[in-house]
């Protein structure tokens, strides 16, 4: 799935705001997922080559958040795919 220029823009400012609600570093969140920073900078400026990275990072943020009773950041590129794949 190619992701348009909108979308890479929308996604990115998404996963950051979730890192931010979060609370956690990012030498944190390295350690969590068995990782280093580098990684993790990747994943949320979208560089990285892994299709799923960021999918796991938005679940791991997504769970911190709730963990601390916030509401993580609506992903719209998520909804409209999960809408068009139609579980």
């Amino acid at each position: 799935m190619s992701l348009t220029n909108e979308q890479i823009t929308a996604t990115i400012q998404e996963l950051n705001a979730n890192l931010v609600k979060s609370g956690l570093t990012k030498e944190q969140i390295a350690q969590d997922l068995k990782t280093n920073i580098e990684k993790i900078n990747r994943i949320l400026s979208l560089s990285q080559h892994s299709l799923e990275d960021p999918w796991i990072l938005k679940e791991y943020l997504d769970e911190k958040s709730k963990n601390k009773a916030m509401s993580p950041s609506h992903f719209q590129l998520y909804q409209e795919t999960i809408t068009n794949i139609g579980f």
